[in-house]
């Protein structure tokens, strides 16, 4: 159940992360609409907050989501430009089972991703975008691996 939690968190926030949006709420147009409803977020069964839906959409808390998924997460604001940012943690606080997961998660986006840059399949806009995250993914499992080898070797 944990690793579909991940992993469905996991996907939404790449998917966030690979998109590089930065919205504010005024570029949303969100000042002023009516909030319909607030529900609780869960993960796992935890409560880790709430979140509000406006015009048929829910809105969620970014940072315990983020911290619930092992990211790091952050806040920028650099002339005018306000930006979250969702940085992997690289085994920090990670159980063997979990290394395992982020390992195999990152191997498998890998090959996917460098399969569909070589098949021409990623759009001409998400080509460097795509290459960066690979070569990122490539340095977090070194570090993955370090960490594994380092609880391994606990045992």
């Amino acid at each position: 159940m944990k690793k579909v939690g991940f992993l469905i968190i996991g996907m939404v926030i790449g998917a966030s992360l690979m998109l590089a949006a930065s919205v504010s709420a005024s570029s949303l147009g969100l000042i002023g609409k009516k909030v319909q409803d607030e529900v609780d977020v869960l993960i796992d069964g935890k409560n880790i907050g709430s979140a509000i839906i406006v015009d048929n959409k829910t809105y969620a808390p970014v940072r315990p989501i983020g911290e619930a998924a092992q990211y790091d997460v952050g806040y920028k604001s650099t002339a005018g430009n306000k930006v979250v940012t969702l940085t992997t943690r690289t085994g920090d606080g990670m159980d063997l089972e979990t290394i395992d997961y982020e390992i195999k998660f990152r191997e498998k986006y890998i090959a996917d991703t460098e399969k569909a840059l070589s098949e021409g399949k990623v759009k001409e806009d998400f080509i460097e975008r795509a290459k960066e995250a690979v070569s990122k993914y490539k340095d977090d499992l070194v570090e993955l691996y370090k960490k594994k080898a380092e609880l391994e070797s606990a045992k």
